[in-house]
């Protein structure tokens, strides 16, 4: 007799973006391929996302409540990016935060999950108010991450809280502050990679191996704060890489600026990752992933 597996309800919060597209990927391909019997999308809008030649629907967050089952993994990834303070003011940029973390409260309250993934930032981890980064950004994550946490051991399911540093990957964001964005676009212009830092240290992780580890720890039900892991690297190796794997720009190191460093600890999700057999992908074939996200800009 063939043995019985159960199998979980997939939600992804926040499906409409890079680190929902990573996570429903992760999901539907590799080690985690046919894990969950069901995958509910839940987005700022209903639309229809297309992946990998598959056309997925896309609930908006009311129309998505009649298809959850108790027993779900909820990977909740919404949330407006720090650069939305340039777009909307900060008033704006608190409530629908707040809006969008309230829904993903509403499911905890409501509905009976195995576990509640927290995708949070590595700046939620900053104490200091006076900090560059102590911005609503980094409040609204540190409120929602303690918030979260606390109705989770409440209603009794496991909550995993993941910060995260810098991505890379297929589905990555475009804004020019991340590092490896800005150096790849730079690049691939032919121009000039300036770098005002150079000691300064990053951690580069592929979103969808981020994803991959989650979902597994997700699926243990285990309760866990951690850092996201990956490779880690110097703004001035960070260039130098980029450089030998797209073969155009060059590199001009200007000053010695201070910057804060890395302050997360990316051994310990390394070493989780690397139990379940997942060895993070070097820098250089992480760049070669991100690339195709900025193909336009080489285009006539």
């Amino acid at each position: 007799m063939e043995e019985f597996v159960s199998r979980k309800q997939l939600i992804i919060y926040g499906a409409n973006g890079w680190l929902g597209r990573s996570a429903l990927s992760a999901a539907t391909s590799g080690s985690l391929e046919n894990t969950f019997d069901d995958i509910l999308l839940i987005g700022s809008k209903e639309s229809v996302l297309k992946l990998d030649g598959t056309s997925y629907h896309i609930h908006n967050s009311r129309g998505a409540l009649e298809h959850i089952r108790n027993g779900a993994v909820f990977f909740n990834s919404a949330f407006l990016r720090r650069e939305y303070l340039q777009r909307v003011n900060e008033t704006e940029y608190i409530d629908r935060n707040n809006e969008i973390s309230k829904f993903a409260l509403e499911i905890l309250h409501e509905f009976s999950l195995a576990s509640f993934i927290n995708i949070s930032s590595g700046v939620a981890n900053i104490k200091s108010l006076n900090d560059i980064y102590s911005n609503p950004y980094a409040q609204l994550k540190r409120h929602w991450e303690h918030r979260f946490e606390e109705v989770s051991r409440n209603c009794g399911n496991a909550f995993l809280n993941c910060r995260i540093f810098s991505m890379t990957g297929r589905y990555i964001n475009e804004f020019d502050n991340l590092a490896i964005s800005a150096f790849i676009k730079t690049s691939l212009n032919g121009s000039v990679i300036n770098v005002q830092s150079p000691y300064t240290r990053r951690t580069y992780l592929d979103a969808e191996q981020l994803s991959q580890v989650l979902l597994n720890l997700g699926q243990q039900e285990i309760n866990l704060t951690l850092d996201s892991g990956g490779v880690l690297v110097s703004m001035e190796e960070l260039a130098k890489t980029v450089l030998e794997v797209i073969g155009l720009g060059s590199l001009e190191i200007t000053q010695m600026k201070p910057s804060s460093d890395y302050f997360g600890n990316f051994a310990e999700f390394n070493s989780l990752a690397n139990s379940m057999g997942i060895e993070v992908i070097s820098l250089e074939k992480q760049i070669k992933k991100t690339l195709p996200v900025f193909s336009k800009f080489t285009e006539s």
